[in-house]
C-alpha cells in the first residue's frame, strides 16, 4: 500500500507551529523526554495534558495490546518509604537505582528500567482484605479482577477507591498474589527448619539449646540437619538438647549464632524471626515454614483450615511476611489469654490463620500433613476494602521490564484516543524501538459508497486517513527531519485491504495429514509452524484476483504470492551487523534481489526441526522398501542386487514371515514368498511393481508419514544408490542418483521434511558414456538426477558410510529471483504459532503478519466482530497494537457492533490493557462538552457493565472462609491452641 500523504481538499496557509501554551490549568508545558538518549537519537516529546493521557501512557509501556475507550482527543507513583524486594532483602523506594533488579509479581526478579520522581502527592493509603496496606497516589495503576463478573483490567487508585466495595458492602475488587519469590539462597549456621522449631518449641533462656517435641518425627530431622559432632540429646520424655557430641573448651556453635542473631534470651513472647531467614530461598523458607506449623501451627479437624499462633506479636507479624513471600495470604487475630486461679490472665497470644497454594508443604509431621485439605476453590487471593486519603508527601515511580511491568512492593502487594496513540507510535519510531507505524480505520460512508468517489485509490482514502495524518502533523509538524522519518515508517492498511499477506490458491501447504492446496485450508485446519509443529489456522480470508509473483529459491524450490506477502530473510548487511532475519515484503525484495555486484543478498530462514506428520500405517518396512527402489528389480518378480552382506542381512530381518532372498548368482537376489505375498501384493498396491527404474517413485503413504518412518526410507535409499565423500573444500559431501525425476524429488521431499537441505541438478545421457560390463554394452537411455543433501540426522544405516557422515551447518539459501507471473486468485491465512510463520511448497519458512511496528486501529467503535478480530490477527513479533474508539457513538447498527464484545472477551488476558476515558478528560472547546453533556445520557464514560448478576458464593468467600475458621478456633483445637 503506497504511504503517500493523502492532499487535503482545502489547503491552508502554511504557519509557524505555535509555542505551548504554559497558562495555568492546561498543563501544557513540555515535558522531559520520556527515554534517556545515549546515541543522540533524535527525541520527541510527549506532552501530556492531563494525569488521563499519562495514565494511558504507562497502560501503553505495561500492555502489547491496550484498547483506549473514550470520547476522542484524550504516573503511577508510591511514596518514598515503600519496601522494594532485591535477591537480599528490601530497600525503599527512595534508595532504587536504574538497573536495580527488584521483584515481581511472578517471583522472579526484574531490572528497573527508569525512574520518575513525582513530587508532593497527596497518599492514598490502600487496604486490604489482609490486613496491610500500601501508600500511593491516586493514579497508581492496578491490576485487578472483578469478584462477580470475573473481567481484569489495570485501573488507578481513584477508581479503587469508588468501586472496591459493592452498594450491599461485599468486596468487589481483588489482586492476586505474588508467586514463591526467588531469593538468592543463604548460607545458615542453623539450618531454616532447626530455627523454626526453635522459635516455636524452643527454650532460648537457659544455659543450653533446647527444645520441646513429642513427635518423633521432629526429633529425627533435627538430628539428621546437626552438623557433625552435634547431637540431640533427650533431657525427659519431650525435652531435647542440642549439644557437642564430645566434650571440648570451644562454645556451641548454635547457641553462638543464636546470640548473633539476636534471638538468644529471648523468651516466647520476644521472639522474631532473624531478618537474613525471611530472604532465605523459596525451599528454605518453606523449611522454616514447617518449623514453626510443626511446632505450634494447628489443623482444623471439621475443615482443614490452617493456622499458626504464638504470644510474640512480633513473631506473628514475621510470620505473615513469611507466607506473603510464598504467595500466600494471612491475618493476625488477637485472643485474650484465659484466667488464671488466682484471676488473673494468661498472656494474649496472636492466631495468624493462611491460606498457601496447594504445590507448597505446609507440615512436614505427617499427622498433621494428612489432615490438611487441599483447596479446589478460594485459593489464595487479596480484596481491596478501602482507600483511604492522608496528606502530602514525596513520590516516585518506577518502569520495570518484566512484561506485564508489575513489582512487588510492601508486604509482597503486586502493583504498577487517536491523538495519543499516534504520539506513543512516532514516539517508538524516532526512539528506534520500533520499525514502522501501520494506520487503518474501518471504511463508513455517510450515504455513498467508497467506490463512487472519484480519483485514485489514494485520492478515495484521503477523507478517512485525513484526521490521522492531521495527528502526525500536529505531533512533529510538516516538513522536518522528524516527518521524513515518520513517513518513511508509516504504512497505511486500510481494514478492507489489510488482509494481504496472501498465497496463490494452488500453493501446495504441507499438513500433518498430507498435502493441501491454499484453496483448500479451512480455519481449524492444522499446517506447520517453523520449528515443524502443528499449528491451528485461526482465519483464512480470499482475496479475489491479485497480481503475483514467483519467488524461486538457490535450491530450486519457488512459491507464487501476491507482492504484499511477507517474508522472513536476512540480508549480507543485516548479517554483517548481527540484526538476524526481519520481514520484508515480496514487493521490497523484488527490487533488491541483486546488489550492485550482483549478489543475491536475501538470506531465507530454514525450517528448525524435522516436520511432525502424523504416523500411518504401512505395510512394507520403509527401509525395505527404500533399498527396493535404489537396488531393486520389480518387474515381475522381487529382486535386490547388492554386494554389501550387512546391508543384505538389514533387508532379511525386514522381509514378511515366510519370505526370503534366494542367491540367484553373481550379486543378485531374489524374494522366495513361500505362499506369503504380502510384499508383492502390497508393491502392487502401491503402483510400484513392474515399474522401470526411471519411473519409481515413494508413495505418498511414506512421504507424509512420521520421522522415523521417513528416516528409514531414506536411508534404505541412500544405503543404495547415494554415495559420501569428501569435497574439494574438505567437506562431506552426500549425493543421491537416480534416473528417476519423480524418486529425486521424493528424496528432496524427505531431506527437507527432515530438517535438511536438498538441491537437484540434471546431468543428460550420452551415448559416449556406454560401458562395457563382462562382454556386454551397457547403454544409458536416461537422464540421471543427482540431488546433493545436508542434513544433521544421519541418512545412512550402513557402517561403512554412516561412519563417514559429519554434521554440518546447512548451506545458505537465497532468493534467486522474483518473476512477475500474472494475476491469481489468493488467499491469506493467520496461523497460532508464536511468531507466526508457517511452511509453505517445499517447507519454504513464511511469514503473515506485522513485525516491529505499531498497529493503530482508529475509530474502532465503526468496525464488526469479524474486522477487529482480523486486525488482532495481524499482530507480529515484537509489535503493540492500539485500538481507540468511542463505544458510545458508533455509526454501526448495535448488533453490528464489534468493539465491545472484543473488550468483554479479552478482559482477562494477559498483556491486554484497557483504559477509559472521561469526558472531563478531553481536551476541546468548553463548548463542545457542554453540548455533548446536554444531548448524552451521561456526562461520563464509565468502564462498562459486564451483568447486574451477582454470584453470593463468589463474593462471599472471603467471610465465609474466616466464619469456618472462627468455628475452629473456638472448639475443639482449644487444646492445641493452649
Amino acid at each position: 500500500m503506497s504511504r503517500q500523504r493523502p492532499q487535503r481538499i482545502q489547503k491552508n496557509k502554511q504557519t509557524k507551529p505555535s509555542k505551548p501554551s504554559t497558562k495555568q490549568g492546561t498543563s501544557r508545558t513540555r515535558q522531559s523526554p520520556i527515554n534517556s538518549n545515549p546515541n543522540n537519537q533524535k527525541q520527541f516529546y510527549l506532552d501530556f495534558k492531563n494525569q488521563a493521557q499519562k495514565l494511558a501512557y504507562g497502560s501503553f509501556q505495561q500492555h502489547d495490546v491496550l484498547f483506549l475507550l473514550g470520547p476522542a482527543g484524550v504516573g503511577k507513583a508510591l511514596t518514598l518509604d515503600s519496601k522494594l524486594y532485591t535477591r537480599d532483602g528490601f530497600i525503599k523506594m527512595r534508595d532504587v537505582k536504574i538497573g536495580q533488579e527488584i521483584a515481581d509479581h511472578s517471583g522472579n526478579f526484574s531490572k528497573v528500567t527508569a525512574i520518575y520522581p513525582q513530587g508532593q502527592k497527596q497518599i492514598c493509603r490502600v487496604h486490604f482484605s489482609n490486613g496491610t496496606h500500601v501508600d500511593c497516589c491516586e493514579e497508581h495503576l492496578w491490576s485487578v479482577k472483578h469478584c462477580d463478573n470475573g473481567w481484569t483490567r489495570t485501573v488507578d487508585t481513584k477508581y479503587l477507591e469508588k468501586n472496591c466495595l459493592r452498594k450491599d458492602g461485599k468486596r468487589e475488587l481483588s489482586i492476586n498474589c505474588c508467586k514463591p519469590v526467588n531469593f538468592d539462597r543463604k548460607e545458615y549456621e542453623i539450618p531454616p527448619y532447626i530455627m523454626g522449631i526453635l522459635l516455636a518449641e524452643g527454650c532460648l533462656t537457659g544455659s543450653n539449646v533446647c527444645f520441646s517435641a513429642i513427635e518423633s518425627e521432629i526429633y529425627g530431622r533435627v538430628s539428621k540437619e546437626l552438623d557433625e559432632g552435634y547431637v540431640c540429646k533427650t533431657k525427659s520424655n519431650i525435652d531435647h538438647r542440642i549439644v557437642k557430641e564430645k566434650r571440648s573448651g570451644k562454645p556451641n556453635k548454635y547457641k553462638e549464632a543464636a546470640k548473633k542473631l539476636g534471638i538468644w534470651g529471648k523468651y516466647s513472647y520476644e521472639k522474631f524471626i532473624p531478618e537474613e531467614y525471611k530472604y532465605g530461598s523459596v525451599d528454605q523458607r518453606i523449611a522454616l515454614l514447617q518449623g514453626l506449623m510443626d511446632g505450634d501451627g494447628t489443623v482444623g479437624k471439621k475443615n482443614g483450615n490452617v493456622s499458626y499462633s504464638t504470644t510474640s506479636f512480633k513473631l506473628a507479624e514475621d510470620f505473615c511476611q513469611l507466607v506473603y513471600s510464598l504467595g500466600g495470604t494471612t491475618r493476625i487475630r488477637v485472643k485474650e489469654g484465659s484466667l488464671k486461679e488466682d484471676g488473673t490472665r494468661h498472656r494474649v497470644s496472636y492466631r495468624c490463620s493462611l491460606n498457601l497454594p496447594n504445590d507448597i508443604e505446609i507440615f512436614f509431621l505427617k499427622r498433621k500433613k494428612d489432615i490438611r485439605v487441599l483447596r479446589s476453590k478460594y485459593l489464595p487471593k487479596i480484596y481491596v476494602d478501602r482507600v483511604e486519603r492522608l496528606g502530602n508527601t514525596e513520590m516516585q515511580c518506577i518502569t520495570v521490564d518484566n512484561p506485564d511491568h508489575l513489582y512487588l512492593t510492601d508486604n509482597f502487594i503486586v502493583t504498577h484516543n487517536s491523538h495519543l496513540a499516534i504520539a506513543f507510535a512516532i514516539n517508538e519510531v524516532l526512539a528506534k524501538r520500533k520499525k514502522k507505524i501501520i494506520l487503518t480505520r474501518p471504511v463508513v460512508e455517510a450515504g455513498e459508497n467508497l467506490g463512487f468517489l472519484p480519483g485514485t485509490f489514494e485520492e478515495k482514502l484521503n477523507p478517512y486517513i485525513m484526521p490521522m495524518f492531521d495527528c502526525i502533523e500536529r505531533c512533529v509538524g510538516k516538513d522536518n527531519a522528524q516527518r521524513e522519518i515518520i513517513d518513511n515508517a508509516l504504512e497505511i492498511a486500510p481494514l478492507a485491504y489489510m488482509r494481504g499477506r496472501s498465497l496463490s490458491v494452488n500453493s501446495i501447504i504441507p499438513t500433518p495429514y498430507g498435502k493441501k492446496s491454499m484453496g483448500e485450508i479451512k480455519v481449524g485446519d492444522l499446517v506447520f509452524g517453523s520449528n515443524g509443529q502443528p499449528t491451528k489456522v485461526l482465519g483464512v480470508y480470499p482475496q479475489g484476483i491479485l497480481k503475483t509473483y514467483r519467488v524461486i529459491l538457490t535450491d530450486g524450490t519457488e512459491v507464487v504470492c501476491s507482492g504484499d506477502h511477507l517474508w522472513p530473510t536476512m540480508t549480507l548487511n543485516e548479517k554483517r551487523h548481527n540484526k538476524g532475519f526481519t520481514i520484508k515484503t515480496t514487493d521490497q525484495i523484488r527490487e533488491t534481489v541483486l546488489n550492485k555486484h550482483n549478489q543475491k543478498i536475501h538470506r531465507m530462514m530454514y525450517v528448525s526441526n524435522p516436520v511432525e506428520f502424523e504416523p500411518r500405517n504401512v505395510s512394507v518396512d520403509p527401509y525395505l522398501l527404500g533399498c527396493l527402489l535404489g537396488d531393486g528389480c520389480l518387474r515381475n518378480t522381487v529382486t535386490i542386487s547388492t554386494i554389501d552382506l550387512e546391508l543384505l542381512e538389514e533387508c532379511k530381518k525386514r522381509l514378511p514371515d515366510n519370505n526370503e532372498f534366494v542367491f540367484k548368482g553373481k550379486c543378485d537376489y531374489r524374494v522366495k514368498f513361500n505362499g506369503n505375498s504380502e510384499l508383492k501384493n502390497s508393491l502392487i498396491k502401491y503402483g510400484l511393481f513392474n515399474l522401470k527404474s526411471n519411473k519409481k517413485f515413494v508413495p505418498e503413504n511414506y512421504k507424509m508419514n512420521s520421522k522415523e518412518v521417513r528416516l528409514e526410507l531414506l536411508q534404505g535409499l541412500l544405503d543404495t544408490d547415494g554415495t559420501i565423500g569428501t569435497h574439494r573444500s574438505g567437506k562431506c559431501r552426500i549425493q543421491y542418483t537416480s534416473t528417476s525425476k519423480q524418486l529425486a524429488e521424493d528424496v528432496m521431499f524427505l531431506v527437507r521434511s527432515l530438517g535438511g537441505h536438498a538441491y537437484c541438478r540434471l546431468r543428460k545421457f550420452s551415448e559416449k558414456d556406454s560401458h562395457e560390463y563382462e562382454g556386454h554394452t551397457i547403454r544409458h537411455v536416461h537422464n540421471a538426477y543427482v540431488v546433493d543433501i545436508m542434513m544433521e540426522l544421519c541418512p545412512f544405516k550402513l557402517s561403512r558410510k554412516a561412519v563417514k557422515h559429519v554434521n554440518l551447518p546447512k548451506p545458505t539459501k537465497m532468493i534467486k529471483d522474483v518473476v512477475p507471473c500474472g494475476e491469481a486468485e489468493c488467499v491469506c491465512i493467520a496461523v497460532e504459532a508464536q511468531d507466526h510463520l508457517f511452511l509453505a511448497n517445499d517447507f519454504i519458512v513464511t511469514h503473515n503478519t506485522f513485525n516491529d511496528s505499531i498497529c493503530i486501529f482508529d475509530e474502532s467503535q465503526n468496525a464488526t466482530y469479524t474486522q477487529i478480530k482480523l486486525f488482532l490477527s495481524r499482530f507480529g513479533e515484537n509489535s503493540k497494537i492500539i485500538v481507540t474508539g468511542d463505544p458510545n457513538q458508533s455509526d454501526l447498527k448495535k448488533q453490528d457492533q464489534g468493539l465491545m464484545k472484543i473488550v468483554d472477551k479479552l478482559e482477562d488476558l494477559p498483556g491486554i490493557g484497557f483504559v477509559n476515558f472521561q469526558a472531563s478528560c478531553i481536551i476541546r472547546h468548553p463548548l463542545i462538552e457542554s453540548i455533548l453533556g446536554r444531548l448524552e445520557e451521561d456526562d461520563e464514560i464509565n468502564l462498562p457493565n459486564r451483568g447486574d448478576s451477582r454470584n453470593e458464593e463468589y463474593s462471599q468467600r472471603d467471610d465465609e472462609y474466616y466464619e469456618d475458621d472462627d468455628d475452629d478456633y473456638d472448639d475443639e483445637d482449644d487444646d492445641d491452641w493452649e
